[in-house]
């Protein structure tokens, strides 16, 4: 029940993890620039960590090197189905 509770705190943002640290703004916009796992190395944070933050942020998640998209944040689906 508690890791209900925590998955849910977490979803929606409310979560603040007592061991960890909060997030520098100089953080947050390196989400999305890289890949997670590279982010986090940059950080000192896990790549969980790097994609639940941006992925609870609604950051699009980086493709590029050697995906054939130059190297670009990936669009969110909502701007795929718009054309946008």
């Amino acid at each position: 029940m508690r890791s209900e509770t925590i998955r849910g705190k977490i979803r929606s943002g409310e979560w603040h993890n007592p061991n960890g640290r909060d997030w520098t703004p100089e953080e947050i916009a390196l989400l999305g620039t890289d890949l997670d796992e590279l982010v986090g190395q940059r950080l000192g944070r896990t790549k969980g960590a790097v994609s639940g933050k941006r992925h609870a942020l609604g950051i699009a998640a980086f493709v590029g090197r050697g995906q054939g998209q130059g190297g670009r944040p990936k669009k969110p689906d909502a701007q795929l189905d718009l054309g946008l």
